[in-house]
């Protein structure tokens, strides 16, 4: 049976609002993940890589924002990862 997580993390990026002027944004969200987010077998030991590495390559819209973004005007992202919570054991699996 495979596994699922929620992750809570905040994420930072740089977003241009007009032409001569970009601001540093972030927002603080949580997202559930499973095996089906993933070509390879998710567990407790790999689920940290695997998550950074999904996070820094989706849109920021699929990140559960409170506002719509335009991803071509934002660059730049830094993702801190606060926790991640097995839920199939409601274990933490990374605590930061």
């Amino acid at each position: 049976m495979d596994n699922y997580y929620k992750i809570f993390f905040t994420i930072y990026f740089d977003y241009s609002e007009s032409k001569n002027k970009t601001i540093t944004k972030f927002f603080k969200s949580d997202v559930d993940i499973s095996s089906t987010n993933f070509l390879e077998k998710v567990s407790d030991k790999n689920i940290y890589k695997l998550w950074k590495t999904h996070a820094e390559k989706k849109s920021l819209n699929d990140l559960n924002p409170d506002v719509k973004y335009d991803d071509k005007k934002a660059r730049n992202k830094k993702i801190i990862t606060h926790r991640i919570v097995n839920l199939k054991t409601l274990s933490e699996v990374f605590l930061r």
